[in-house]
């Protein structure tokens, strides 16, 4: 009996590092239309590589819905070399994502937060699976409350290996969560 039951978890084990291995390979993007372009049409499990350089800063995308073992990632194809998101009201956001990350990329000069993550008022269920890695994050503000990193009723989240510098003077937080839980 054991041994059937081993013997179906090694089935589904491999099955699943075919499914890995069969996901196409990451979609490089150059320009901000192309990253546009490409988020837009992403599915569960694509991965959206930014080459290194600057861009213009104000990104907002909505209901991006990964799955729980395949992600979408957009991340900077170089992390010695971020991409730079250089100005806009908010850096990037983030509206209603499920099971997306942000791996190595660089926002600068927002004049709100430089990453928003919200839940554009979709409570049930919460947004969750969200990641951010080694996002560096820069001069946001000038005054009042500007913040580094805003999430707003999240679930299930993970912020890792972030730096925030120079956020809203007088009254931003460098990583502010409202109404958000880490599980």
């Amino acid at each position: 009996m054991h041994y059937l039951a081993g013997m179906r978890v090694l089935a589904a084990l491999l099955l699943l590092g075919v499914g890995a291995f069969a996901q196409s390979p990451p979609q490089v993007v150059r320009t901000r239309d192309e990253l546009v372009v490409a988020v837009a049409a992403a599915k569960p499990g694509d991965r959206i590589e930014i080459a290194s350089g600057e861009y213009a800063g104000g990104l907002t995308f909505e209901r991006l819905h990964g799955a729980p073992a395949r992600p979408i990632v957009i991340a900077g194809s170089d992390p010695a070399r971020p991409p730079r998101f250089v100005g806009g009201g908010c850096g990037m956001h983030l509206v209603d994502p499920r099971h997306v990350e942000l791996r190595d990329l660089r926002f600068e000069k927002a004049t709100g937060n430089g990453v928003n993550v919200d839940d554009g008022g979709v409570h049930d269920p919460a947004p969750r699976g969200l990641a951010l890695h080694r996002l560096q994050v820069a001069d946001v503000g000038p005054r009042g409350n500007c913040d580094g990193i805003k999430l707003s009723g999240l679930t299930g989240f993970l912020v890792a290996d972030c730096a925030i510098e120079r956020w809203g003077i007088g009254g931003g937080s460098g990583i502010d969560m409202v109404g958000a839980t880490m599980v």
